[in-house]
């Protein structure tokens, strides 16, 4: 599995999220912009101030697809024998890449799930190889592959 193609397309799906979410802050904005000077409604004000806290939501959310941009960008993908940051890991025949959370998707046709570095169950799998086990909640997991 190309691993540099990997990162660029979790990078590529990660500004796809970003573009969505910019679109959506700035639908809100539009639509939820008064003019403070001529507005005399106190009920218009109280729902303008209300309604505030889902643009907080929204520019949150630009935010954390822009740090997560900038998480991947930074992580090495290169070539590993130990799991770490960057690592494409098989345990007990499930594909995690470690980079940051993502559900499931398809990569060359194969499911893969990431997980964050500050995951804790990567704390127990952190600088193991192939054949190594670790336990998680009462549970043993065989790690096949690192890449």
């Amino acid at each position: 599995m190309d691993k540099i193609k990997l990162k660029q397309f979790l990078i590529a799906e990660e500004k796809i999220l970003l573009e969505e979410a910019r679109k959506d802050l700035q639908d809100y904005r539009v639509e939820n912009s008064l003019d403070h000077d001529t507005v005399k409604d106190l009920d218009d004000l109280a729902q303008n101030d209300a309604s505030s806290y889902f643009g907080h939501d929204l520019e949150a959310r630009v935010s954390g697809h822009m740090d997560t941009i900038q998480h991947l960008e930074e992580i090495n993908f290169a070539p590993t024998d130990t799991v770490k940051p960057g690592s494409i890991v098989k345990i007990n025949g499930k594909r995690l890449v470690i980079a940051s959370p993502k559900r499931p998707f398809q990569f060359e046709g194969e499911t893969i799930e990431a997980i964050s570095p500050s995951a804790p169950i990567f704390k127990e799998m952190l600088g193991k190889k192939a054949g190594d086990s670790y336990n998680f909640h009462g549970e043993t997991f065989q790690i096949e592959e690192v890449h």
